[in-house]
């Protein structure tokens, strides 16, 4: 048994992002919610270093879990949200 390949762990996601426009509403309604201080985002947008914030809508999933296999499956399951 290969040590490297039995504690495997990792997604990744694949979809459509964008660039949130820094100080907009939806900018600071997710600084808000997560308890960063719109003036400490002020003063980085005013020294030229913007926090960026991106909008990601997944279009698919790729799960690489090495445990996977003890419980009967493949290691590797893709989630497709494009399917219906």
């Amino acid at each position: 048994k290969n040590p490297y390949f039995s504690e495997l762990k990792s997604v990744q996601a694949m979809g459509i992002a964008k660039l949130i426009e820094p100080m907009s509403k939806k900018y600071i309604a997710h600084a808000e919610y997560n308890k960063i201080p719109v003036t400490t985002l002020r003063k980085l947008m005013d020294q030229g270093h913007p926090m960026r914030l991106l909008c990601i809508v997944p279009m698919r999933m790729d799960v690489l879990f090495s445990d996977f296999k003890n419980q009967g499956y493949d290691s590797m399951q893709k989630l497709d949200f494009t399917q219906k």
